[in-house]
């Protein structure tokens, strides 16, 4: 079983999969052998706005859901792209959009100022989780997603609550205005 090279809050690793690894790194989901688990360079996830100095604060696109979000958007794009245009113009255009949306908002709140704005940003993005859940429960249903698309798709999602939701918790408590 993989383990990921990053920890969690309290220091302990995070189980990743209980699918070969093989089949997560084909997906794009943990790295490839002989690669190291996260470079946002390596993972398209280069362009940052503002300078490249080296600082002691996380950046957005550093989190543990940004990550997962970014990989779950990447992923469902292979997918709808397979699909005919019916399929793509319905249910593809709804399922992309929403999935692109949960990285987007956690991008978006993470700079902004103000705690309610933060706040408003991240619950979005959780939205949009619960929105792509949605799509892809009736591409499965149409038998749009196969059955090992389903199996990594689940993998990814069974990741993002906890990390999304202790971003959430951490901007409710340690952000004044």
């Amino acid at each position: 079983m993989y383990r990921a090279d990053r920890p969690r809050a309290n220091g302990v690793s995070r189980e990743v999969s209980c699918l070969p690894a093989e089949a997560l790194a084909e997906a794009g989901i943990v790295p490839a052998k002989g690669r190291s688990a996260f470079r946002p360079e390596a993972d398209g996830l280069w362009l940052m706005a503002g300078n490249n100095k080296k600082s002691d604060f996380m950046k957005y696109n550093e989190h543990y859901s940004y990550i997962i979000g970014c990989r779950l958007s990447n992923f469902l794009w292979k997918i709808v792209k397979r699909w005919d245009y019916l399929d793509q113009d319905t249910l593809g255009k709804q399922l992309i959009k929403s999935a692109d949306a949960i990285s987007s908002n956690i991008a978006e709140g993470w700079h902004r100022y103000y705690k309610k704005d933060k706040l408003l940003f991240y619950n979005y993005a959780r939205s949009s989780f619960y929105e792509v859940i949605d799509h892809i429960n009736k591409g499965i249903t149409r038998g749009l997603i196969s059955r090992h698309e389903a199996q990594v798709i689940k993998e990814l999602l069974i990741q993002f609550p906890k990390p999304m939701n202790g971003l959430i918790k951490g901007a409710k408590d340690n952000l004044k205005k």
